[in-house]
């Protein structure tokens, strides 16, 4: 029986290493399923509060309610309960919020943590129109959708004071398939 030199050793456990990162990699990324959707909710809470540094500076944290509704081939919670906690750093409308959302259907739901910007103009007759875009990434699934890992983007508008719409699309894969 030949014996294996140090180096040779190494060598064979490098490759069997990237042979084995490949095929997970591969077989990650063959697992992905495309999904998207549009959620409407409304907010249930508001508390905003002036900063005072310069005018317009506000830090707000809300809570808001809606349905998601799938688009595309991938009914992935379609009719879902959404919850969404936000916090926002604005200044006269623009700025950066973040938060977490939460889509639950009977036993089965996903937990994401998001980001965005917003930006806000206003008309000629001062009407101001919000829009926002960012990314999402889930942290936690439950029932048919444990072990949840994937990200996606979005781009959303206020339809009233109070009322939102967001498209979303994304990929996922359930870890451990």
């Amino acid at each position: 029986m030949r014996k294996l030199s140090l180096k040779q050793l190494i060598i064979a456990l490098m490759v069997l290493a990237m042979v084995i990162f490949m095929g997970v990699s591969v077989s990650i990324a063959q697992e992905a399923t495309k999904i998207s959707g549009k959620i409407t909710a409304a907010y249930t809470d508001q508390k905003k509060v002036e900063v005072g540094d310069v005018e317009g500076h506000d830090i707000s944290f809300s809570t808001s309610e809606g349905k998601n509704a799938s688009i595309g081939d991938n009914l992935f919670m379609d009719g879902a309960q959404v919850i969404n906690y936000s916090m926002g750093d604005l200044i006269k409308g623009n700025g950066r919020q973040h938060g977490y959302i939460k889509l639950t259907q009977e036993s089965d739901g996903v937990i994401c943590k998001w980001e965005h910007g917003v930006v806000t103009t206003f008309s000629a007759e001062g009407a101001p129109s919000i829009t926002f875009e960012g990314t999402f990434s889930y942290i936690k699934g439950m029932g048919k959708f444990a072990g949840i890992k994937g990200e996606g983007t979005f781009k959303g508008t206020f339809i009233s004071q109070t009322e939102y719409a967001v498209e979303w699309q994304a990929e996922y894969f359930l870890k451990g398939e």
